[in-house]
């Protein structure tokens, strides 16, 4: 699983495939998805943080980052963190209400030259045309 993930990061970091196009090709097939009877409901953006432990020195980015889960019984762990954009789409309806699955769609290493927030913003400026139609809400934690 460690590897299949330093690799999906790997990719998503240093890939020459323009990760603008990739996120607005994954949304517009995602939008297509929805059903015709739930076109009208709202989408939710999901920006998150998220970290990915590493055991050296040779990682671009790498850094002492504090991690609220302690899984390494300090309050910090050296790793990697990326900033990544998900999204929520609606899929079907029953008498419990909407289900939604979350896709994501982009992620960012962060390397300390721009902050998460700018990050974020050029994540969610590559797709927010393709949803001019929609319903959006914006999630994201502290």
């Amino acid at each position: 699983m460690n590897s299949s993930l330093n690799s999906l990061y790997y990719f998503f970091s240093y890939s020459k495939w323009s990760l603008g196009k990739m996120m607005k090709r994954t949304v517009s097939l995602l939008l297509d998805i929805i059903p015709e009877e739930l076109r009208d409901e709202k989408v939710f953006l999901i920006i998150d943080d998220t970290l990915q432990e590493k055991f050296g020195n040779k990682f671009a980015g790498h850094n002492n980052f504090f991690d609220h889960v302690r899984r390494n019984g300090s309050n910090y762990l050296k790793c990697n963190t990326f900033v990544c954009l998900s999204i929520s789409i609606p899929i079907s309806q029953s008498e419990d209400g909407l289900e939604y699955k979350t896709i994501p769609i982009g992620f960012k290493l962060y390397k300390k030259d721009k902050s998460k927030l700018t990050i974020a913003q050029k994540l969610i400026d590559n797709v927010l045309r393709l949803l001019s139609d929609k319903d959006i809400t914006l999630i994201c934690d502290a």
